[in-house]
């Protein structure tokens, strides 16, 4: 017998097969792109993704400087809302609104290979460990200009058209400010884009400005990624953020007339047609649940988050799972470890169920042979409670009792 196969003793062999736990991805960091020209460089240098931690980085926020869009954003609309977590881009401020608009939109520079603007959003997670969930842009989204080549038309904004396209990449929603003009010009902004990852708000918010000692309008689009990270943490990411109030805001830069039984009001009229507006009811409230999406799976806004936290919650808890033997054991594994995670959103009321199974029929020996396995994933999200109805109706049903309780009397 070689000595190799001898062995007088303990050995001890790890084994690493099992169910491994899935942790649910960060579901509230916002992500928000403006300028703040007398901006500390060396702290905010430009195209550059910055990690705002909340409150405990108050420093960071003041080296902005109050000029531009990022101080007010970050300082007064999130961070006076809610503790949140931000990944923050600088841009130059340009001379006009269209020069600015053009460096948030500049991509990537062609001579060094650097992401610019809207772009460095996709660089946030490799390079500050913060993916953004939430996407905005105030200042630069609610503008729409007229066609030139078609009078009486108008084109889609472009920093939104691309926040949309950036939330496509990062599994994220943007935020958008609708025109602050009227009604038609809302709902014709909402229809430029058709799309799961935009919930488009109109119109902006009042809110007293202490620098200047004075009411002032503000694009909503920071306030409301603020009220979506409080919701979050409040109630939790499967919840919608329509009917909570709005903090600190003192009116809306045009009436918005509610009334709970009224389906011709002018905040129903607008829920409608895919615009969130902001009503008052018992305070200043959002109001509206969808994205602009016209297929009615991604209706709903918590729905499009809900399934966005749990594909990349699956995705980042499976990194073990790549370049894996498929044996049995290893499918029954991944299989386990997501019916695991299924059950604990069950149990905690995030959703109301699911599964995760491998169809064999799309898991065939040459499947396997050539490196591909498939897993199908599947759940339900709770309905929200958007259309309530009482049947009131009035009978005598009750009425016997009125003389049979006199007579026991």
């Amino acid at each position: 017998m070689a000595a190799s196969d001898f062995f007088h003793g303990i050995q001890i062999k790890t084994v690493t097969d099992g169910i491994r736990s899935v942790e649910t991805a960060a579901a509230s960091i916002i992500g928000v792109i403006g300028t703040a020209p007398e901006a500390d460089d060396a702290i905010w240098p430009i195209n550059t993704p910055v990690l705002v931690l909340g409150e405990s980085d108050l420093d960071k926020v003041a080296a902005l400087g109050t000029g531009g869009t990022l101080y007010d954003a970050i300082d007064s609309d999130i961070l006076g809302v809610t503790n949140a977590t931000i990944v923050a881009v600088r841009v130059e401020d340009g001379a006009d609104i269209e020069t600015t608009q053009a460096n948030l939109l500049a991509g990537t520079d062609p001579d060094t290979g650097k992401r610019q603007g809207i772009d460095v959003f996709r660089a946030a997670e490799s390079q500050v460990g913060a993916k953004p969930r939430l996407l905005c842009a105030p200042g630069f989204t609610h503008q729409r200009a007229e066609d030139p080549e078609n009078s009486g038309s108008f084109l889609a904004n472009p920093v939104a058209t691309a926040l949309n396209n950036m939330g496509g990449r990062l599994r994220a929603v943007a935020v958008i400010d609708g025109p602050n003009t009227n009604d038609a010009e809302a709902v014709a902004a909402a229809g430029d884009f058709g799309s799961k990852r935009v919930f488009l708000h109109d119109p902006f918010y009042t809110v007293f400005d202490a620098e200047s000692a004075a009411y002032v309008q503000r694009p909503a689009s920071a306030r409301i990624c603020g009220l979506i990270a409080l919701n979050d943490q409040r109630r939790g990411w499967h919840t919608s953020p329509s009917n909570v109030v709005v903090p600190g805001i003192s009116g809306l830069a045009r009436e918005i007339d509610y009334a709970a039984e009224d389906p011709d009001c002018r905040a129903n009229f607008l829920n409608a047609s895919n615009v969130a507006t902001t009503i008052r009811d018992d305070g200043f409230r959002l109001w509206g649940n969808r994205t602009t999406s016209q297929d009615q799976r991604f209706a709903f806004l918590a729905h499009v988050r809900i399934q966005d936290i749990l594909n990349d919650s699956l995705a980042a808890a499976h990194r073990w799972a790549r370049d894996r033997n498929i044996t049995t054991t290893y499918v029954e594994d991944v299989t386990g470890s997501v019916n695991a995670f299924i059950a604990r959103l069950k149990a905690e009321r995030r959703i109301a169920g699911g599964r995760c199974y491998a169809p064999p029929e799309l898991n065939k020996p040459a499947d396997q042979m050539a490196g591909r396995v498939v897993f199908a994933f599947e759940f339900s999200p709770y309905g929200i409670a958007e259309n309530i109805t009482f049947k009131s109706a009035m009978v005598n049903d009750y009425l016997e009792d009125v003389v049979a309780d006199a007579a026991a009397a």
